[in-house]
């Protein structure tokens, strides 16, 4: 006789009834299944694998974000270094300075060699590769600019007409530091003044804007109101050295490593030096070294007073 099985359940503590048909009718037959021992713990395979598939789903989708991501920002850096290397091919920095003659060249060097011998880590070499002068105006300029900038300065200079002279009296005034420079100061006759006053006039339409954004760091260690005065200056003219706040000077060291050694030096060593008479002769327009030196030998152009 053949047995169906109809169906079956279970009870978690008493074990499974199979209901069968043996042709007599229904029985119920229990099936003895051992009890699990308390505390055990069951794991479902198969439910495992689906909770792990979508953590490692989630890691990809992370990992595929961070290097879109990345790429993302490394586009934006290559499309920034591009633009600012195109920009840098545009402009280039002018010093518009008065040559100094001769004597008073030759004592720039003097001190710079002088300071050099008690300060070997100042960085301006005026014996080689920089040259003895005073800046009018120094910026940065649109090179496409370069034809209209020398015309300017040809017209306006052709209309000064003043024999100007300046003086130094480094025995009332030696060379003193100014952040990490150390400067040789002149007076600043009328004479003078107009001619910076021109000359920016004369220029600053071809200036480049971001030049007008760029404050040295030096200035942010100045007091007030020169601070705000300079910072003003550079705004409106790319440069904090013009106009009200035009201060004649030669410089002649620098030293951004240790300024206290170089001022330590400049109140003993540098402190008696020669008086210089600059009489303006010459005006300039040089090519641009570190610190805002002018490279020897390679000016761009050039005006000669006939007085």
């Amino acid at each position: 006789m053949s047995t169906n099985v109809l169906g079956a359940s279970r009870d978690a503590d008493y074990g499974s009834n199979i209901i069968y048909d043996d042709g007599s009718g229904y029985q119920n037959v229990e099936v003895s299944v051992e009890t699990p021992p308390p505390n055990t713990n069951y794991v479902d395979v198969k439910q495992k694998k689906k909770d792990v598939e979508p953590l490692w789903r989630s890691m990809i989708k992370v990992f595929l974000i961070l290097v879109l991501f990345l790429a993302f920002v490394g586009v934006v850096v290559l499309i920034v270094e591009l633009i600012e290397a195109d920009h840098n091919k545009q402009v280039f920095t002018l010093n518009i300075h008065i040559k100094l003659g001769q004597s008073c060249a030759d004592e720039a060097i003097r001190i710079n060699r002088l300071i050099t011998s008690y300060d070997p880590q100042q960085q301006i070499d005026l014996v080689a590769t920089s040259e003895p002068h005073l800046t009018m105006y120094l910026t940065t300029f649109y090179i496409r600019h370069e034809k209209d900038i020398y015309k300017s300065l040809n017209q306006t200079l052709s209309n000064y007409k003043y024999d100007c002279l300046l003086q130094t009296n480094p025995r009332l005034n030696p060379p003193t530091l100014t952040n990490t420079y150390a400067l040789w100061d002149t007076n600043n006759p009328s004479c003078l003044q107009e001619l910076s006053d021109r000359i920016v006039n004369a220029t600053y339409p071809y200036i480049d804007e971001r030049a007008k954004m760029q404050a040295p760091s030096w200035i942010d260690e100045l007091p007030e109101p020169i601070k705000s005065l300079k910072k003003k200056m550079i705004k409106d003219f790319g440069s904090p050295n013009v106009f009200s706040q035009f201060q004649p000077h030669i410089t002649v060291a620098h030293d951004d490593i240790d300024r206290d050694v170089m001022n330590t030096v400049l109140k003993g060593s540098v402190s008696a030096t020669n008086n210089c008479t600059i009489q303006i002769r010459q005006v300039s327009v040089g090519s641009v070294g570190n610190y805002g030196t002018v490279m020897r030998g390679k000016d761009k152009w050039s005006f000669l007073f006939d007085f």
